[in-house]
């Protein structure tokens, strides 16, 4: 099966690469909007049929999508797509604007998934005069957007669904902080009819009750790329009859420089294992290249939850007829396990606090958290040399904690 992020990518692309559309000049709108793309992304397109659509709109027919991204997998469009774009404005810098688009019955194909969008629009959207990775006002980006009814399948059967996908990203005129949230609702996943399912697996998902399973996901945050601070202040995944995970993050370092060794690096050759037990010179040059760019981000703070809904004492029961063990048994059993998994770091304060937190969420499922927060920046390369030189520090130089029942 294809990577379900590059699905969701993907279906991203396809409406984004679509929108910002050819303003009253439909050969410059496109050379500028097929530029910013493909410097930004690595999408790129064809098209035809242009039609005027009053004094400032126009109707575009798109004939293939394509992205230079190895994990994309093969992607291509399965039909036209038509895009209607109003309220078109050359701005004075030779950037562009388009007030509204609209396109519908979208479908595309990525390896063996095939994604359908009854509908996308977007308001907003920006398209500027000359491309540019180091600000956010040389890319191209809409300030809202929202598709409805998406479909993906797999082998002719329907794996997943969504109801609906909306996003908002609003950016201050010097176009150097982007904030941003979204939400996708009623998204549906049919695991029953995964076919490469183990028969353990299967039977598992069919006790869980998780044949199907219906989701609602909301995220907000923000990036500054003069300061450094990408922000994830949360990404929440509320499953029905299951629970929700609660996710946030912020990092620092990832600024306009960071930005650039990451597009550095990413065009360099990934050296095999071979060439890096040999210490060629290719491979070490890529290593020190990957050691100069971990080593200005670190990480400001991060947190994980899960607040139980039923899914929890379902699993120990199962677990536990698995061994003839009572759930209670079994969440006996699973502290202690958690407790011993930590005791090779030799942080004993760690340990005893990963073992009351299990225990106390396993004989009670309410809510466990796991989060760190480091009382200075703490740059990955050094969590690296720490985790392979002395792993009983990392607790205390991340400040970690783990709670249940707060």
């Amino acid at each position: 099966m294809p990577d379900v992020r590059h699905i969701f990518i993907a279906g991203g692309l396809v409406a984004a690469s679509a929108l910002p559309a050819f303003a009253l000049d439909a050969d410059d709108m496109l050379a500028k909007m097929k530029a910013a793309y493909e410097a930004e992304s690595g999408v790129t397109f064809t098209y035809d049929n242009v039609q005027p659509q009053g004094d400032d709109g126009l109707s575009v027919e798109f004939t293939s999508i394509s992205i230079t991204d190895d994990g994309a997998g093969e992607f291509a469009l399965t039909k036209p797509l038509t895009v209607t774009m109003t309220d078109i404005t050359e701005n004075g810098d030779g950037s562009y604007t388009i007030g509204h688009t609209a396109s519908g019955d979208i479908a595309f194909s990525m390896g063996e998934a095939n994604i359908t969008i009854a509908s996308s629009e977007q308001e907003n959207v920006h398209i500027p005069a000359t491309p540019a990775t180091d600000t956010f006002s040389g890319w191209v980006f809409a300030d809202s957007g929202t598709v409805k009814d998406v479909s993906i399948t797999v082998d002719g059967d329907e794996i997943a669904t969504i109801d609906s996908g909306e996003v908002r990203q609003p950016m201050p005129s010097d176009g150097t902080k982007a904030t941003f949230d979204g939400s996708l609702t009623g998204l549906t996943l049919m695991l029953g009819k995964i076919d490469d399912l183990t028969d353990e697996a299967r039977q598992n998902i069919e006790k869980l009750d998780l044949e199907e399973t219906h989701t609602n996901i909301d995220m907000s945050g923000s990036w500054d790329q003069t300061s450094g601070v990408l922000d994830i202040a949360r990404i929440n995944f509320d499953t029905e009859n299951v629970g929700t995970l609660e996710l946030a993050m912020k990092f620092t370092g990832f600024d306009v420089a960071t930005m650039q060794q990451f597009r550095e690096l990413g065009a360099m050759d990934k050296p095999s294992a071979e060439e890096i037990a040999a210490k060629t010179e290719a491979a070490q040059a890529y290593q020190a290249k990957v050691l100069a760019t971990t080593g200005k981000i670190g990480i400001a703070s991060m947190s994980i939850s899960f607040i139980d809904d039923s899914i929890t004492e379902k699993a120990l029961e199962i677990a536990g007829a698995k061994q003839g063990l009572t759930a209670t048994e079994m969440a006996d059993t699973l502290a202690t396990q958690a407790s011993a998994g930590l005791a090779g770091l030799n942080a004993p304060g760690v340990s005893e606090m990963a073992y009351k937190a299990v225990d106390t969420y396993l004989h009670d499922p309410q809510n466990i958290s796991v989060s760190v927060q480091p009382t200075m920046q703490t740059p990955l390369i050094a969590l690296f040399i720490a985790a392979a030189s002395a792993p009983q520090s990392i607790p205390q130089l991340l400040g970690l904690k783990i709670e249940a029942n707060q």
